[in-house]
C-alpha cells in the first residue's frame, strides 16, 4: 500500500480492508516513502523513530515525577529486555506509530493530572486521543481506557471533571 503511486487509490484500498493496519501509518509512511524511498530498511527505520519518540516521550513525562536515576532504571530495564519492542521497533508496521501514540496520550493525560488543564493542553489530548484511535486497530478501545485511567485518578483526588472526558 505504501509504495502506491496515487495516495486517493491507496485510501480506497484501506477503506475496502486490504490490509488489518490503520489509516495514519499508512499516510505518514506514504509521505516517508516519498521523501526517503520506500525500501524495508527505510520503513523499518521509520518504525525505529517512532518507538524512540515514543521512549523519549515516556523519558520526559516520568522524569517530571521520578528521579533520574529510577527512571534511567525503568527505561532502560523495559526498553532493553521488552522482546516484543525490540521486534516491533524493526517491523516495518505500524506498531511504532502505536507506542509513540499512546505515550504521547499518557504524557498529556500526566499533565491533565497533575494541572490546571488550560485550553491548548486538551485540544493536544484531543489530537493524541486521535492519533491513538488512528493508530492502531484496538485504538478506540485503548482511547476510551486511558480516559477511564484520568477518570479514575480524578475520581481517588475527589474532582470529576466530566466536561472533559467527553471532549477527549
Amino acid at each position: 500500500l505504501i509504495t502506491d503511486r496515487s495516495l486517493p487509490h491507496m485510501l480506497h484500498g484501506l477503506a475496502n480492508a486490504v490490509d488489518g493496519g490503520m489509516p495514519l501509518y499508512y499516510l505518514l509512511a506514504h509521505a516517508w516513502g516519498v521523501l526517503f524511498g520506500t525500501s524495508l530498511l527505510s520503513l523499518r527505520l521509520l518504525s525505529s523513530i517512532f518507538v524512540c519518540t515514543g521512549v523519549l516521550l515516556l523519558w520526559h513525562s516520568l522524569r517530571r515525577v521520578y528521579t533520574a536515576r529510577a527512571v534511567s532504571l525503568a527505561i532502560l530495564a523495559t526498553t532493553v529486555t521488552s522482546t516484543t519492542l525490540l521486534h516491533q521497533k524493526v517491523e516495518a508496521r505500524y506498531y511504532g506509530l502505536y507506542f509513540a501514540s499512546a505515550t504521547l496520550v499518557f504524557a498529556l493525560h500526566l499533565r491533565l493530572a497533575t494541572q490546571t488543564p488550560t485550553r491548548r493542553l486538551v485540544i493536544a489530548a484531543m489530537l493524541a486521543h486521535g492519533a491513538l484511535v488512528m493508530s492502531h486497530p484496538f485504538g478506540v478501545m485503548y482511547s476510551g481506557a486511558a480516559i477511564a485511567g484520568l477518570a479514575f485518578t480524578d475520581y481517588r483526588s475527589r474532582r470529576l471533571r466530566l466536561s472533559l472526558y467527553a471532549g477527549l
